[in-house]
C-alpha cells in the first residue's frame, strides 16, 4: 500500500507464527492533539486468547471522548481509528489523559498517559507594497489571516490601526471583512508627515515600515570577500562591483576599507583594529579586483584576530551619486577541515556502522586523493581511507559486535587535521536491532523515496514455528497519524539469527515539507521491542503551487506586456510588481516562504506537564527530587527515546527502556519642507530633449514618433486577482517608462490553502536613453544643479545634442562654459549640467 503525504512514516514489524501465551499490546497516539481537527490512535494486540475487548477514552476536564470501543475474536489485531478532538475546557490548551483498558483471557489491563490538547492556531501577517515611503505617497497593504494548516483563517477582523512614530493613531479600520482570508487596504500619507518608523497593528501582529526623504538607488554595489581566510595566506582577493538595476555596469570610482577585527581584549590590553585602504576606478565591466596582504591586517596574530570586515563604496562618474556595501570573512587557523557526514549518533552491535568523511580546504573546496586515518580510542577501528574527487571518503565498520559502551571515532589527515565523533550504544536486551537507511541531502518535496530497513533478530527471540513477519506502518503528518498498512516478510532460517533487509516506498508531498521522519519497530515474542528511526529532509513547498511570469520578459519602456499567474483553481492571488530599486533598499523585508513557515513554529523538546510515572527515574521527578540516570544509561539510546523524540505516546507491554539505574545527584542547576521634485529619473521633472546624430552611414528609416518618458512609479502592479476554475489569470498593461528591472511576485489563497511564488522579473530597457538626477526636494528661491546623463548602449557611436525645455517653475541661470553636445560611442555615457533656481510652486 502506498503512503500518502507523510511527515513521519512509522513501521511496525510483527512476528506471525507460534507466539507466546502472554498478551502483548501497543497503543500509539500523538502526545499533542489539535482541536477541532481529527486525530488517529492505533492499537496492536498479539496473543489475545478467548477474544479481547479494547476501550480507549480521552478524558478531559469537562467531557470524555470515546476514541475506540472494540470487541475482537482475533488472536492478532491491529487497527487505527479516527476521532474528533474536542476543544480544551478553558483557554488555548489543556493537559488531558488518554485512558486505555484491555480485557483478554480473563485479564484486564489498564493504563493511561498524559496528552496535550491544543486549539488550532491562527496567525496573521501584513504585506506592504514597499518597506519605505516618501511623504505624500500612499501606503498599500494587505492583512492575511492563516490557519495552522495554511487554509484561510478568519473572515472578519475587529480592528486594524496604523500608528506614526509617536504612537499616534493616524488610520483605523473597523470590522474589516476578509475575502478568502485576505483584506487589501491603503492610506495616503500627508505631504509633511513625521519621518521615522510607522506600524500597522492587527491584534498581536505588528508590521513596520518607514517614511523617509530618500532617493531610489540607481545601482547596486556588491563587495565580495572570501568566506574564510587562512591565517598564513600571502594575500586574499576582494572584489567590488556596481551594476545598474537594468543590469549594465556602472562607471565610477571606488573606495574600500578592509580591517582585521580583534577579539575585544588580548593579554596586553585592548587593541586598535588594523585596516588597509584602497581606491581606484572601476573597469569596463563595473568591477575591480583587489589583492589584500594579510600582513597589513596583523593576521599573523592568529588567535587574536577573529574576522576580517570590509566596507566599500562606489561613486558614479559625473553625477557623484554614491552607494555602499559591506562584507566579512572568518579567520581560520585550520587549513584542512574534516567533517563526519551521514553518520548516526548511535551504533547497534552486530549491524555494520557506516558514514562518510568530508575533507575540504579553507575555501570549502573539496580535497581529492587525501589520505584519511580512521581510528577509535579503544583501538578496535583502524582504517586508511582516501577521498574521491568530491572530497568524500565513505567507510563501513563491520566489527560493531565487538564494541563496548560508548565509542569515540577520529578521522585524521597526515597534517594532523581531525574530526571526532562520539557514538552511543543502542540498548537491546536480546541484541536484536533494526537499521534504517534513508537517502541523505535535501530531496524534492514531491516524488517518492525508498527506505531500506536492515534487520538483525536473534533466533531465540523469534518464537517456535514463526513463518513470517508482518510489516505494519503508520503514516504521521505534523504529529498526527494519517495512514496505516502492512505486508509480510517470510522467515526462512528457523532458529538461527534472522538477518536481511526490506524496502519501503514513501511518497512525498507539500504536506510533509520540510522534514519527514521514519520509525520502524518490531514486537518480539520474548516481550522486547526493537526499533530505529531516520530523518529525510525535503525542500520547502506548499500545496498551492503558485507561479508568475512575464511575456515577454524584456521590453522597451511603454511596451505592451502581460503578467501570467498560475495557482490552484479557485485561488485569490495578491500580485505585487515593484521597481528592483525598492527591493534593494530593504531586501530583508521581502515576503518569503520561510517567513510563512515561521508563523507556526513546531514544538521543540518535550513538555514536562506530559510526564507520566513511567517517564520518571525510579519514580522520582527530576523537578522535585535530586535524582538522575546513571552514566551507563546516559551513554545508551533506547526505543523509548525514539518515540519520545517523535512526540508520540506509547502504552505497551514491551520492553522499550534501558532498565532504570538511578543515582543521587547532589548538585543541579536550572537555567531559568515644500516638495517640488522627487526621485531622480523615477518622477516627472524638467523635460529634456535629446537629438541623436549617428556618425555612421545608414539606410534612412521611417521617422519614429517622439516619445517623452513621464511614468516612473515605484509600485507598478498591486492588486488582487482571482484565477477562477482554470487556475490561470493574466494581467495586461504597458510597462512603465523606467529603465530598470521590475521585481514580481504573488501569494495565493484557495481551497488547497496558501501558496507563494518564487520572484520573477521583467527587464525594461532601451539602448539609448536620458536619466535625470534631481535633489529630493527644494524650497522656493533655492538654486540647485540638474544633471542629465545620456547612456549609449548601441553598437555604434552617436552624436547627441541635449536641450532643456522652458519651464514656468524653474529659472535657468547662465553658464558660459557649459557644453550640451557630445560624441558617445558604444557603452559610453555623459552627464550634462544646468544651474537652476526654483522660482514658483
Amino acid at each position: 500500500m502506498l503512503l500518502r503525504a507523510l511527515h513521519v512514516g512509522l513501521l511496525l514489524l510483527q512476528l506471525s507464527g507460534a507466539l507466546g501465551a502472554k498478551l502483548q499490546y501497543a497503543v500509539i497516539f500523538p502526545s499533542e492533539m489539535v482541536s477541532p481537527h481529527s486525530e488517529q490512535a492505533c492499537v496492536h494486540l498479539e496473543g489475545a486468547d478467548g477474544g479481547s475487548r479494547i476501550q480507549i477514552t480521552l478524558e478531559m476536564g469537562k467531557r470524555n471522548t470515546t476514541v475506540l470501543e472494540k470487541a475482537s475474536e482475533q488472536k492478532s489485531y491491529f487497527s487505527c481509528v479516527t476521532f474528533e478532538v474536542p476543544p480544551p475546557s478553558d483557554g488555548k490548551e489543556e493537559v488531558a489523559t488518554m485512558q486505555v483498558s484491555i480485557e483478554s483471557g480473563g485479564e484486564t489491563i489498564s493504563n493511561s498517559s498524559k496528552v496535550l490538547v491544543k486549539r488550532a492556531r491562527t496567525s496573521l501577517f501584513v504585506q506592504t507594497d514597499k518597506a519605505v515611503y516618501k511623504p505624500g505617497q500612499t501606503v498599500r497593504f494587505r492583512v492575511v489571516s492563516l490557519k495552522e494548516n495554511l487554509q484561510p483563517g478568519k473572515s472578519q477582523l475587529p480592528a486594524i490601526t496604523l500608528q506614526d512614530p509617536g504612537k499616534n493613531r493616524i488610520g483605523q479600520w473597523l470590522n474589516v471583512s476578509l475575502q478568502q482570508g485576505i483584506a487589501e487596504l491603503s492610506l495616503p500619507l500627508s505631504s509633511e508627515p513625521s519621518l521615522g518608523e510607522y506600524s500597522i497593528r492587527v491584534k498581536d501582529t505588528v508590521h513596520g515600515f518607514s517614511v523617509e526623504e530618500y532617493v531610489l538607488p540607481r545601482f547596486e554595489v556588491t563587495l565580495q570577500l572570501p568566506r574564510v581566510i587562512a591565517f598564513n595566506s600571502d594575500q586574499f582577493p576582494v572584489k567590488i562591483c556596481a551594476r545598474y538595476t537594468y543590469g549594465k555596469p556602472v562607471q565610477g570610482t571606488y573606495k574600500v576599507k578592509v580591517c582585521g577585527k580583534f577579539y575585544r581584549y588580548s593579554w596586553w590590553g585592548r587593541q586598535q583594529d588594523p585596516c588597509a585602504d584602497f581606491s581606484g576606478k572601476l573597469n569596463q565591466s563595473g568591477c575591480s579586483m583587489l589583492d589584500v596582504k594579510p600582513s597589513n591586517l596583523s593576521l599573523q596574530l592568529r588567535s587574536y584576530v577573529k574576522r576580517v570586515e570590509g566596507t566599500g563604496s562606489v561613486t558614479e562618474d559625473r553625477t557623484g551619486i554614491e552607494f555602499s556595501a559591506s562584507g566579512e570573512s572568518k579567520i581560520s587557523t585550520q587549513l584542512i577541515s574534516l567533517t563526519f557526514l551521514d553518520a548516526d549518533d548511535a551504533y547497534k552491535p552486530g549491524i555494520p556502522y557506516s558514514g562518510t568523511v568530508r575533507v575540504v580546504d579553507v575555501d570549502d573546496s573539496p580535497i581529492p586523493n587525501q589520505p584519511v586515518y580512521l581510528t577509535s580510542r579503544d583501538g578496535k577501528v583502524n582504517q586508511t581511507l582516501e577521498t574521491d574527487q568530491k572530497g568524500l571518503a565513505p567507510f563501513k565498520l563491520e566489527n560493531t559486535a565487538e564494541w563496548k559502551a560508548e565509542m569515540y571515532l577520529q578521522a585524521k589527515t597526515p597534517t594532523d587535521s581531525s574530526a571526532n565523533l562520539r557514538l552511543k550504544r543502542f540498548y537491546s536486551r536480546s541484541k536484536s536491532f533494526l537499521k534504517l537507511h534513508a537517502q541523505k541531502g535535501e530531496l524534492p518535496c514531491q516524488g517518492q523515496q525508498e527506505v531500506r530497513v536492515e534487520y538483525l533478530i536473534k533466533g531465540t527471540e523469534l518464537g517456535e514455528g514463526a513463518k513470517h513477519m508482518e510489516l505494519h506502518y503508520l503514516a504521521v503528518s505534523k504529529g498526527a497519524i494519517k495512514d496505516s498498512g502492512s505486508f509480510e516478510i517470510p522467515v526462512t532460517n528457523g532458529s538461527k539469527a534472522l538477518r536481511g533487509e526490506v524496502s519501503i516506498k514513501l511518497h512525498f508531498s507539500a504536506e510533509v515539507s520540510p522534514t519527514l521522519r521514519v520509525l520502524t519497530y518490531i514486537l518480539l515474542p520474548g516481550g522486547e521491542m526493537a526499533a530505529d528511526s531516520a530523518t529525510i529532509k525535503l525542500q520547502r513547498c506548499f500545496r498551492n503551487k503558485v507561479s508568475v511570469g512575464f511575456s515577454p520578459d524584456e521590453v522597451l519602456p511603454g511596451a505592451d506586456v502581460s503578467l501570467q499567474v498560475q495557482a490552484a483553481a479557485g485561488s485569490l492571488c495578491g500580485l505585487r510588481v515593484v521597481d528592483q530599486s525598492v527591493v534593494l533598499m530593504k531586501p530583508d523585508k521581502e515576503l518569503t516562504a520561510d517567513k510563512i513557515r515561521g508563523l507556526f513554529p513546531e514544538s521543540r523538546g518535550n513538555d514536562h506537564r506530559l510526564q507520566d510515572a513511567d517517564d520518571l527515574c525510579g519514580g522520582h521527578s527530576r523537578f522535585s527530587r535530586p535524582y538522575r540516570r546513571s552514566r551507563r544509561n546516559r551513554e545508551e539510546v533506547d526505543v523509548y527515546s525514539l518515540f519520545k523524540d517523535l512526540r508520540l505516546k506509547l502504552i505497551t507491554s514491551a520492553e522499550i527502556r534501558n532498565p532504570a539505574d538511578c543515582a543521587p545527584l547532589y548538585y543541579e542547576i536550572y537555567d531559568d519642507r515644500m516638495y517640488l521634485l522627487h526621485s531622480p529619473s523615477r518622477n516627472r521633472g524638467p523635460i529634456i530633449k535629446s537629438d541623436v546624430i549617428p556618425r555612421v552611414t545608414q539606410e534612412p528609416e521611417p521617422e519614429a514618433a517622439e516619445m517623452i518618458r513621464t511614468y516612473f512609479p515605484e509600485t507598478w502592479i498591486w492588486e488582487l486577482v482571482p484565477v477562477g476554475e482554470s487556475g490561470r489569470a493574466e494581467v495586461h498593461g504597458s510597462a512603465p517608462d523606467t529603465i530598470t528591472e521590475w521585481n514580481a511576485g504573488a501569494f495565493c489563497m484557495g481551497p488547497s490553502g496558501f501558496g507563494i511564488s518564487p520572484p520573477t522579473s521583467l527587464r525594461a530597457f532601451q539602448p539609448f536613453f536620458v536619466e535625470l538626477t534631481l535633489p529630493y526636494s527644494v524650497v522656493r528661491g533655492e538654486s540647485f544643479t540638474l544633471k542629465a546623463s545620456v547612456f549609449n548602449y548601441l553598437k555604434h557611436c552617436i552624436k547627441v545634442q541635449i536641450t532643456l525645455l522652458p519651464s514656468q517653475e524653474l529659472e535657468l541661470e547662465p553658464c558660459a562654459d557649459c557644453q550640451y553636445s557630445s560624441c558617445l560611442c558604444a557603452e559610453e555615457s555623459k552627464t550634462f549640467y544646468w544651474n537652476l533656481k526654483a522660482s514658483n510652486l
